[in-house]
């Protein structure tokens, strides 16, 4: 991890550079997709970048600790420079605006703020459920019917991951299989009033749809703690099996249905010890009953 993926994760620093603002502040350089012109600090783009840097700092203490590697160098700049990327906020209409100089009313022409409810760190000090709210409710009315098709998924998963808001996310779910066409449901990048697919066997948009049935309605996210699943039945399905969860080694298997018991079962147990679901060890084979809409938390037993 030292000599491969750590690097890369920490040269992500350097799409992100000082400009002359108060405070040292930083800005991070995106251009918004079919938007013509150059803009500064893309509200998503500024929550990755600052999580990517958080990351690297927290894994590289990790493996020092745990794994007592000593190849692993915190660079004193990375946690400075990623509290001082600035991410855009309307402190009056209390919202995150797509990116520094974006006026309210302009088109968005696919999913770019609202994919910062997706991710399961701390955005920033305005991360709120009011926040949460306003953002993907103002952008749900100046989306672009057209937009791309990893569009409608980043909003379920924002309604679901942020507000446990099923009905709202439905009609984006819906919206997705709009996306396919027949007879093998291959994705394609969009739909507009003219007709223009754009590209055919788009499998950014099918990517994406998997994601909001794994993240979004099977509720799996990894955090800094652990495993946490908040299961739920996408809009129509009566069951839903997500089978090969990894988690430390081990492999779990997700049973949602309804109005039947749902359970979460150990199929391969962790090398790295036994695993506890909210205090309670899993047994291989055995199944521990969930509650639908009920975030669980799986761990190493302590």
């Amino acid at each position: 991890m030292c000599r491969r993926p750590l690097p890369s994760v920490t040269e992500r620093h350097n799409h992100c550079q000082p400009v002359s603002k108060p405070m040292s502040l930083l800005t991070c350089h995106a251009v918004p997709i079919r938007v013509a012109g150059h803009f500064n600090n893309s509200a998503f783009t500024a929550v990755a970048a600052r999580q990517t840097l958080r990351f690297a700092v927290t894994a590289c203490g990790v493996l020092r600790t745990v794994q007592h590697d000593s190849r692993c160098q915190v660079d004193p700049n990375w946690k400075s420079i990623a509290e001082g990327i600035v991410v855009p906020f309307d402190t009056t209409l209390a919202y995150h605006p797509e990116y520094e100089s974006y006026q309210q009313g302009t088109i968005s022409f696919q999913a770019d703020a609202v994919l910062m409810w997706s991710l399961p760190m701390r955005l920033d000090e305005h991360a709120n459920a009011t926040v949460a709210r306003n953002d993907l409710m103002y952008y749900e009315g100046v989306t672009h019917p057209g937009a791309p098709s990893m569009t409608w998924p980043a909003f379920v998963m924002g309604w679901l991951f942020a507000l446990a808001d099923e009905e709202r996310a439905a009609p984006h779910f819906s919206q997705s299989y709009n996306m396919t066409s027949k007879p093998y449901g291959v994705w394609h990048e969009s739909v507009d009033s003219a007709g223009w697919k754009g590209c055919s066997n788009f499998i950014t948009g099918a990517g994406s749809f998997l994601q909001a049935v794994i993240h979004g309605y099977g509720g799996v996210r990894y955090t800094t703690t652990g495993l946490t699943i908040t299961p739920r039945l996408p809009p129509t399905a009566s069951h839903l099996v997500l089978d090969g969860i990894k988690y430390r080694g081990a492999s779990l298997r997700l049973e949602v249905s309804a109005g039947a018991q749902s359970h979460l079962a150990l199929r391969v147990a962790s090398p790295r010890g036994p695993l506890a679901l909210d205090g309670r060890l899993l047994v291989t084979g055995v199944p521990i009953i969930l509650q639908l809409g009920m975030q669980v938390h799986v761990a190493l037993m302590p």
